[in-house]
């Protein structure tokens, strides 16, 4: 194994250690505080967990684009703030487990300054350091907005080339005391010789009224599968207009060998809808809206990939 990929491994391990001890001791052990929670109680739990990582093995190092790359992961676990607060014959099932935080981001193998470059910027884009700060925390903070919640995120790289770096990113979250869960999914598109982030600038003409054509396109296809409606009901999409913010952010696009996909998240469309939307815009049909040199064009090879 590479050498910066070992490091990354042993801290992954590390943290998976700390998570597993954790979930099976001190934490199991308050959130069954109305039942005896005995060392056997521990020791089959633990005794779970090594079998699941047993099972479910995954090979540390992958392929994309002729580039090797590995994936950081961080977990950690707590008990419920609100199911402790709660007394105990007010406390439903809901609000029953204890909240987990589970984040993963890839990590190129290092062969060159520009994937230390690539890296860092991952790291950045995912917020590393924060992460890896929160979890460290013993202690719940009152305000840290994970408190009471499960909460994943998983990052997953599309394609590297010299020029072009895309993630796409899912994330999950539901809070235990409303039972109310919510979901994520957005990309991540990075110009890796410039070393910024791709813009709209770079992909659609300024004057070619791509926004427009974008939500307009999408609202016909929503509407005739039923997620729009008319006259409205509650809170949802009634114009081609109110669909331009979503559709003009590049974290709300996917590009692949049928053209662009567009994502519509959780409650974008109406409330309590809970799935993601996508809204799929042929290459033909975009390239009177592209700029003539957009790095887009790279990604009209790139197979078609099934949302998280």
């Amino acid at each position: 194994m590479p050498p910066d990929a070992g490091r990354q491994f042993t801290r992954d391990r590390q943290y998976w250690l700390n998570y597993i001890e954790r979930k099976c001791g001190p934490v199991a052990r308050i959130m069954h505080d109305n039942e005896p929670y005995t060392a056997d109680g521990m020791a089959s739990c633990l005794r779970l967990e090594y079998q699941n990582m047993i099972d479910s093995p995954q090979p540390f190092i992958r392929e994309c684009d002729g580039h090797r790359y590995y994936t950081i992961t961080r977990q950690d676990i707590r008990p419920d703030r609100d199911f402790i607060a709660t007394p105990q014959e007010e406390r439903s099932v809901l609000a029953s487990e204890p909240d987990s935080y589970t984040v993963s981001l890839p990590q190129l193998v290092v062969t060159s300054a520009q994937d230390s470059r690539t890296n860092a910027h991952i790291r950045d884009y995912a917020q590393l350091g924060a992460i890896e700060a929160r979890i460290a925390m013993v202690n719940t903070q009152e305000n840290d907005p994970y408190a009471s919640t499960d909460y994943s995120s998983n990052t997953d790289l599309v394609v590297y080339t010299d020029s072009l770096l895309v993630l796409d990113t899912a994330t999950f979250e539901h809070g235990h005391g409303a039972g109310v869960a919510g979901t994520g999914n957005t990309s991540h598109f990075y110009l890796v010789k410039e070393g910024r982030e791709l813009t709209a600038g770079r992909v659609f003409q300024s004057r070619s009224q791509w926004r427009t054509f974008l939500s307009r396109r999408a609202y016909a296809d929503l509407k005739a599968d039923g997620l729009v409606s008319t006259p409205p009901m509650f809170d949802t999409i009634t114009s081609a207009k109110q669909l331009e913010k979503i559709v003009a952010k590049p974290r709300n696009w996917r590009f692949d060998i049928r053209g662009l996909t567009l994502l519509f998240n959780y409650d974008d469309l109406e409330p309590g809808y809970d799935k993601l939307t996508t809204v799929t815009i042929p290459w033909n049909d975009l390239r009177p809206y592209l700029v003539k040199d957009t790095p887009i064009l790279e990604l009209a090879q790139v197979p078609v990939r099934n949302p998280p």
